[in-house]
């Protein structure tokens, strides 16, 4: 499953449904993924190389920096074109009783009112949005999580 900017759909009642992805869709992130072994730094990857890279015998991930908070708001950069986008949908929606959701291959902050200020600080109204972490499902890739959430909405 390629990555998304931002996915619509109309539901069977009528209302709508906007899906967003954080990371490169509504901000660039510096975030990196690090490789370890024996409890040394082998590598940092960004969420693209992230994707392709397999992991060696010994290897295992570290995802510190995409669950720190602290680091989000402030290192990741608001993409303004999908921001603007994003803050229009959401004020409609609510207006129309549709449904925005961000799903992103993210697991859980280490702090979520941080997190949610970083959106509040950008104008979007993260208070009627809900925030899908695929991360936390661990049923495999990060596309296979998403694509589970996808389903739970259609």
């Amino acid at each position: 499953m390629k990555a998304f900017n931002q996915f619509i759909s109309e539901r069977s009642d009528g209302r709508g449904l906007t899906v967003f992805d954080i990371d490169e869709t509504l901000f660039k992130t510096t975030a990196k993924i690090k490789v370890m072994k024996d409890g040394k730094l082998i590598k940092s990857l960004t969420n693209q190389e992230f994707n392709e890279y397999k992991l060696k015998d010994g290897e295992s991930f570290d995802f510190g920096e995409f669950r720190d908070a602290k680091h989000f708001r402030k290192t990741s950069t608001p993409i303004g074109k999908m921001i603007d986008k994003a803050k229009a949908i959401i004020k409609n929606a609510v207006a129309a009783g549709s449904k925005v959701i961000i799903i992103t291959a993210r697991s859980d902050f280490d702090d979520k009112k941080i997190f949610l200020q970083t959106f509040r600080d950008h104008g979007i109204d993260i208070d009627n949005v809900y925030v899908e972490r695929a991360g936390k499902l661990n049923l495999g890739s990060s596309a296979k999580n998403k694509r589970i959430l996808f389903h739970k909405y259609l």
